[in-house]
């Protein structure tokens, strides 16, 4: 019983400081600084023959300024490299940069979670070796939700679901891509 007692009074002291964590980092004002990286490696075959594999690594920065309680504007470079490896010919790179302008709503509650939902427009740029008068591409719309988990007063891991739509994607006029995922990333509040 004592265990018992003494696991209460500490998961009891962690959720209220926990509590404290979140309680004012969603005010107008507030700086969160933060971004994520992410690397991905796609095989592609057609009948179960190899074809190509496309290697991107992409570093995604942001900073997220609270205009308000809660809503906070959230502008987010994106620095791609895009490695395209065809089966038995010569590998290609394309540099991919760019930014998106996103606005997001912060449901602000009692605990060290913060579940919020945003919504945004961008463009990218596209370099590919040996190619000429590629278009930009259009993010049209990025839409998710997500949640921020405070692991400390100022320090947050924050996981979002997405789906974006490209216009002129890789710089190629009329191609649109669309997709759903998942990223993971680490902020910092600085007030």
């Amino acid at each position: 019983m004592k265990k018992l007692v003494v696991i209460l009074v500490v998961a009891m002291f962690f959720f209220m400081c926990s509590t404290v964590f979140a309680q004012t980092k969603t005010e107008k004002g507030q700086i969160e600084l933060g971004g994520n990286a992410s690397l991905s490696v796609n095989s592609f075959s057609l009948d179960g023959n190899h074809d190509e594999t496309i290697t991107t690594f992409s570093l995604l920065p942001r900073v997220g300024y609270f205009v308000m309680n809660k809503l906070e504007i959230e502008p987010q470079l994106i620095i791609q490299s895009v490695t395209i490896s065809p089966e038995g010919g010569d590998s290609h790179t394309q540099a991919i940069y760019g930014g998106i302008l996103s606005v997001s709503y912060n449901f602000e509650s009692a605990s060290n979670l913060i579940p919020f939902v945003f919504g945004g427009i961008g463009f990218l740029g596209n370099s590919f070796t040996g190619a000429t008068d590629l278009k930009t591409s259009l993010i049209l719309p990025s839409v998710g939700g997500g949640l921020k988990i405070f692991i400390s007063e100022k320090g947050v891991l924050r996981t979002e679901a997405f789906y974006q739509r490209t216009t002129n994607s890789f710089g190629e006029d009329k191609l649109t891509d669309s997709g759903f995922g998942i990223s993971f990333g680490f902020s910092v509040f600085l007030k």
